[in-house]
């Protein structure tokens, strides 16, 4: 069976037409409220095969118009700007959809987010902020000057490290420097080089950095192959003609960020094609490709994901989620390939912990799935 990261769908666009938008008492009242469905749906759509810029330009306008009192409709947007590195402008949406829900569950989401980007657009700034002990003209801090400067210098370096964790996250192929020579590609077979391929490679050997010793040498010991090409078509032109099964949306693999073939290769595209745009630079390498081998050392290890102790964490984890989680989710709760994608999700943020502190869907996931997280903790050590 083949398997692949599919960019991560909050909640099924159908279910949630069907809460948002299901009270209309006129005609008029319904046209409105097929025509925000219709919006809402469409951009559920662009978003779960990850064309935010899509999502975010059809949200902006109908948040301003049918869909302005919508939570979910600005959920959604908050995400897409998310993806897209626009921080300011995805917090100011998910504390509009928090203020708008009525559902516990989005209010948390939406939560969470807030928090990640306040730390993402505040790190190095003093945490006590303006506020201090009445009478104190120091704003309270009881710190010598030496002891402050060197929390500052502390807060500094943290402030640093978080900005290189996010743009290895989000990387900017104009800021990126790329010494081609120094990068790790013992594993990786390229198809055709273009003008991309550098930085495809450069995330590749981001991601092989942040494997542990005993797990690299698991995938290298296996025999594993990492194949880059300007498209999936490229390398796989049978391929063409086909559609990933987990593709609930439409496309193929044009629209796929990569894969694992289950025999022991990894196929990462340069490019990936969202709808019936041309195809655009694929700038999530480092999260795919860390999902991706995750999917190989469960392999590699006999179907870890389909064994005990961890499918054991799975079921019970499984059994602690509400159905809203499970929805939200549904990409790694499915009946079949759930647990072993689930497995290399969880993977990616154990080698990664970067997505959780960045990604707020990352963020829920690993939360709703604790015991797996600390499993997959222990297997690869």
């Amino acid at each position: 069976m083949t398997l692949f990261k599919l960019n991560r769908t909050l909640l099924s666009g159908t279910l949630l037409v069907i809460f948002a938008h299901a009270a209309s008492t006129t005609d008029g009242e319904s046209a409105c409220v097929w025509a925000a469905s219709n919006s809402l749906n469409q951009a559920i759509a662009l978003y779960s095969k990850g064309d935010f810029a899509g999502c975010s330009a059809l949200l902006t306008t109908a948040c301003q118009k049918d869909l302005q009192g919508d939570a979910t409709a600005h959920y959604y947007l908050a995400n897409a700007l998310s993806k897209m590195n626009k921080r300011q402008a995805a917090y100011k949406e998910y504390v509009t959809a928090k203020s708008l829900t009525q559902d516990g569950a989005l209010a948390s989401y939406c939560q969470q987010a807030i928090d990640t980007l306040s730390g993402a657009t505040t790190s190095g700034a003093n945490p006590g902020g303006a506020a201090g002990k009445s009478g104190d003209k120091n704003g309270g801090s009881s710190l010598s000057s030496e002891s402050s400067a060197a929390t500052k210098t502390q807060q500094g370096q943290a402030g640093s490290q978080d900005r290189q964790d996010y743009d290895a996250l989000y990387p900017d192929p104009a800021k990126l420097k790329i010494n081609a020579a120094a990068l790790d590609t013992a594993m990786v077979t390229i198809v055709r080089r273009s003008e991309n391929t550098n930085f495809v490679l450069y995330q590749i050997d981001q991601a092989l950095r942040k494997l542990p010793d005993s797990v690299k040498q698991t995938l290298q010991t296996g025999g594993l192959q990492i194949i880059v090409s300007p498209t999936l078509v490229d390398a796989r032109p049978e391929l063409a003609a086909d559609r990933p099964t987990a593709y609930v949306h439409g496309g193929g693999y044009e629209n796929c960020p990569g894969f694992f073939d289950g025999t022991g290769k990894i196929y990462i595209p340069e490019k990936v094609q969202y709808r019936s745009n041309v195809a655009q630079l694929n700038r999530r390498v480092l999260s795919t490709i860390l999902h991706e081998m995750g999917h190989a050392f469960d392999h590699y290890q006999s179907g870890l994901s389909r064994r005990d102790p961890f499918a054991q964490c799975y079921t019970d984890d499984m059994g602690h989620l509400t159905m809203t989680q499970k929805t939200k989710h549904y990409y790694y709760t499915q009946a079949d390939a759930g647990p072993a994608e689930c497995f290399a999700e969880i993977f990616s943020y154990v080698m990664n912990p970067a997505e959780i502190k960045y990604d707020a869907d990352a963020a829920d996931l690993a939360q709703c799935f604790p015991r797996c997280l600390n499993q997959i903790k222990k297997i690869t050590k």
